[in-house]
């Protein structure tokens, strides 16, 4: 299966985000992917080690959550703080 049909797109929330801070990225799947095509697509699309794969069902549609290794984020999932958002508008 090709790495762009696997994943097809983050799912952004006010919970994924909060779940992105611990570590947990959100996205939408293809509903023929397995957990090892989406681990080997994620890893190689964003450069980093992926810990786990849950998978799960509804309406149709296949999420998968995604667990980095320590210290790795996806930068799409990445939300700025308050201060540097400040910081950077008075410039």
């Amino acid at each position: 299966m090709r790495s762009d049909v696997v994943v097809r797109r983050p799912v952004i929330t006010e919970k994924t985000t909060r779940l992105a801070k611990a570590g947990w990225f959100t996205f939408r799947v293809d509903k023929q992917a397995s957990k090892d095509q989406i681990r080997e697509v994620v890893g190689k699309t964003f450069g980093v080690t992926v810990r786990e794969v849950r998978t799960s069902r509804r309406l149709g549609q296949k999420k998968a959550m995604i667990k980095l290794a320590p210290g790795q984020k996806i930068d799409l999932f990445v939300m700025e703080k308050e201060d540097e958002k400040k910081k950077k508008s008075e410039k």
